[in-house]
Order: structure tokens, then sequence, then C-alpha cells
């Protein structure tokens, strides 16, 4: 595991991101980069992967989306699911942010629990408190 020094950030993957990094968007590309160089930290929730994989799948096929996968999980990301003492935070963010998707609001309670900076492409955070985010733009 890799430590975190003063200056490192932490991030946390929404799946638009992911997107524009395997659209080769420099900013996207450019974070990961800090990521893979141990510059920064990064996470990527599996609900995330989740969704990442069925929405390649549906508009690349299955060979693509599992080869993405395969470079995500191998990534020096961190893939993180959640834990039991977490469900009932996301229920309560849901309830509070019905416009909010539920892949959405498992992102908002690991964003807090890990103190990450979310990069997303949407500013469906820009409203939960304690979230920092970085909107790529596309």
């Amino acid at each position: 595991m890799v430590k975190k020094s003063k200056s490192q950030k932490l991030y946390l993957w929404d799946t638009g991101a992911l997107f524009l990094y395997f659209a080769d968007h420099i900013e996207a590309k450019t974070l990961m980069k800090k990521i893979e160089s141990s510059q920064a930290k990064g996470y990527i929730p599996q609900l995330v992967l989740v969704e990442f994989f069925y929405k390649t799948m549906e508009k690349l096929g299955k060979q693509t989306a599992e080869y993405q996968l395969t470079i995500l999980k191998e990534s020096k990301n961190n893939i993180v699911g959640i834990k039991d003492n977490q469900i009932s935070d996301i229920g309560l963010i849901k309830l509070n942010n019905r416009s909010l998707s539920l892949v959405d609001c498992v992102i908002g309670v690991l964003c807090k629990h890990y103190k990450t900076i979310i990069i997303t492409t949407d500013g469906d955070f820009d409203n939960l408190k304690e979230i920092k985010s970085i909107n790529l733009k596309y």
C-alpha cells in the first residue's frame, strides 16, 4: 500500500471520468499518470467498475469492456467497496438527494471516508457538503 505524503492528493474516480481517461482526455490522463507514478493516490469504487463495465460493453462490446476493466484493476488505484457501517449513510444521502444516482451516493460516502477529491464529469456533487470535486470538461 502506498503511504500518503503531506502533499500527495487523494482522488476517487467517477464512471464518466474513467470513460474520458480511455478517450484520451488530457486532464484525465494527467491525473491517472500522477496515480501511476505514486504522486497521488487513487480510488475506484467497485460499483463504479460495475457501471463502467456494463456501459462500455453496451457501447463498445464485451472484449473492449473486459480489456479496459483489466487495465483499471491492474492500475495503482485502490478498488474499494462499501462497509456495513456506510450503508445507512448512503441511504440517507439518497433520501435527501433524490436526483443523485445510487452510484453517486456511494461515491459521496466513500469520498468522505477516504478524504478524497472526486474526479467527475458532472456537477452532481456540488450540493453535497464536505465534498470536493474536479469537473472534467468534454
